[in-house]
């Protein structure tokens, strides 16, 4: 369907997401047929909501402020996908999957997704990508303690009325990207 190469989201010169990583979500949607009939009659149109943190915000380091909204990866998603989705990106600089942030406040990712989810259902999927922010050292929490805050957050989904039918939305979490030297965050994220 589409090339590896024909779309690449960049950070500094390196790939982060191909368009194999980013479309991978639309391949099983398809494949596996879980996009189901929309609640609205005549009304064919998917409705997928990204959650996220800055990587679904469109923060760029390289520019100290946001991509252009093109070249984001909720952007891309919906360009590829075409007229019958609907991409809703909701990302919040700092977002974690659970944890409350003492510096930057209001980031808690398990608040908000409640909200989120009641404002633009009925979804067909959501695409949750957090984690990231999970990492930062004044939280002092392992990859066990991560995993089990983005379970909550996956089992408060599947238990919502928010998807078609007041059923569940599907849902695809989407690990971290891993962490390097970033040094515009290296200090926030030692030890991780």
């Amino acid at each position: 369907m589409f090339k590896e190469s024909q779309i690449c989201i960049s950070h500094t010169g390196k790939k982060l997401l191909t368009i194999k990583n980013i479309l991978f979500c639309s391949k099983v949607i398809t494949s596996a047929n879980i996009m189901g009939k929309n609640r609205f009659k005549g009304d064919k149109m998917k409705t997928i909501v990204c959650f996220g943190d800055s990587n679904t915000w469109g923060y760029s380091p390289s520019l100290s402020g946001r991509y252009p909204f093109e070249q984001r990866w909720t952007s891309i998603l919906q360009k590829l996908l075409g007229a019958d989705y609907f991409v809703i990106p909701e990302g919040l600089n700092g977002r974690t999957t659970a944890f409350e942030d003492s510096i930057e406040k209001d980031k808690n990712g398990c608040k908000h997704l409640q909200t989120i989810i009641e404002t633009h259902k009925p979804l067909d999927l959501i695409i949750i990508m957090l984690g990231t922010n999970d990492l930062k050292s004044r939280f002092g929490v392992c990859a066990q303690e991560i995993a089990w805050s983005a379970g909550k957050m996956v089992d408060y989904t599947l238990h919502s009325a928010a998807g078609i039918g007041d059923k569940p939305p599907k849902i695809l979490f989407i690990a971290p990207p891993v962490v390097k030297n970033s040094p515009p965050f290296g200090y926030m994220l030692k030890g991780s």
